[in-house]
């Protein structure tokens, strides 16, 4: 492999270790979807093994991104059918950092405020 194919690889780890971060996403959990081990990640992490490489289409999916921006660092970070705005996406991101039962409880919070806007409209 040559020295600039190695760069490019380095940058698209990089890329997929910082989505990770961003959106709280725990090593053996990427790890299980992607039907390998942790240690296999952790390889990829200390530059042993570049086989990522062979689940690009996998973790784009499982990161909700566009797989061109693992490879290239353009396109869409996310990709659902629905655009967000930046403030959105900062909220999501923000609310994936979290541990599950904290974020159950942005969710309770949440649908307590929506309904209670509901009720409120329907009084008037």
């Amino acid at each position: 492999m040559t020295r600039a194919n190695s760069t490019i690889d380095n940058q698209i780890l990089l890329r997929i270790l910082k989505l990770m971060e961003t959106k709280g996403v725990r090593q053996k959990d990427l790890a299980e979807y992607l039907g390998i081990t942790d240690s296999s990640l952790t390889q990829w992490k200390s530059n042993r093994t570049r086989s990522y490489m062979n689940y690009l289409d996998k973790i784009a999916t499982y990161l909700n991104v566009d797989r061109e921006y693992l490879l290239h660092g353009n396109g869409e970070e996310f990709t659902d059918d629905f655009s967000l705005s930046k403030k959105e996406r900062q909220l999501v991101n923000q609310i994936r950092m979290l541990e599950k039962p904290q974020q159950d409880n942005i969710y309770k919070v949440v649908n307590l405020f929506i309904d209670s806007c509901a009720t409120g409209k329907s009084k008037r």
